[in-house]
Formats: C-alpha cells, sequence, structure tokens
C-alpha cells in the first residue's frame, strides 16, 4: 500500500442531505466537542454498477467513482459539486493533524431549492 488507509462513512441526517465522513485510525475516545443536531435519519439506497457505487437519500444521490476516486454530489439529477483528483493526485489532503477535501465549485445555473 502506497499511503494511509482511510475509511469513508456517508449517511444521511435527513433526507436530501448526505452525511460524509472520512477516518484515519479513528481510535476509541469520543470526538469532541459534540453539538446537537437536528436529525431525521434517512434510509439509503444503495445501488452498485461496475466502477460506479450510487447512493440515494430522497431526491439526492451521490455517485461515487472507485478509479479514479471521484464524488460527485446531485439533487434532482443536477450536478451540484464533485470532490475529484482534478486539483492533485489525491481527493483528501492533510494539513498537521487536519484532512480536508477540495469542491469543485464551478459556476453552475442551481435552481432555488
Amino acid at each position: 500500500m502506497g499511503g494511509p488507509l482511510i475509511e469513508i462513512y456517508i449517511s444521511s441526517p435527513r433526507p436530501d442531505i448526505f452525511r460524509v465522513q472520512a477516518r484515519h485510525f479513528a481510535g476509541s475516545r469520543a470526538k469532541m466537542p459534540v453539538f446537537e443536531l437536528n436529525e431525521e435519519p434517512a434510509q439509503l439506497e444503495t445501488q452498485e454498477n461496475g466502477d460506479i457505487f450510487t447512493v440515494k437519500s430522497g431526491k439526492a444521490r451521490l455517485e461515487i467513482r472507485k478509479n479514479p476516486a471521484n464524488f460527485s454530489f446531485y439533487y434532482k439529477d443536477r450536478l451540484l459539486t464533485s470532490i475529484s483528483s482534478s486539483f492533485g493526485q489525491t481527493i483528501l489532503g492533510y494539513c498537521g493533524s487536519f484532512m480536508h477535501a477540495q469542491l469543485d465549485l464551478k459556476q453552475r445555473t442551481v435552481p432555488c431549492l
């Protein structure tokens, strides 16, 4: 293996919303601070088709391409943003003790939600 092992967790705290968490050596100690969230966990629909793994929550869809790694976020079949290797060689980077991802925020016409 040429780098760290990162586990990615995807959940939906409310319909039409995705929570994407990336962990590297999560450990067992509780992370602080913790904030109370107004959650109504939504059931996720999943499908795997070749190199693409699709996750749906309500009208939102997340397409995860395995190779090269790419996360594309859609709402009502309209692309909102993506996380890809277009900014460098990896989709996640490190800055000291913190991980970061760069979202593609090209100018898009997004309808009012």
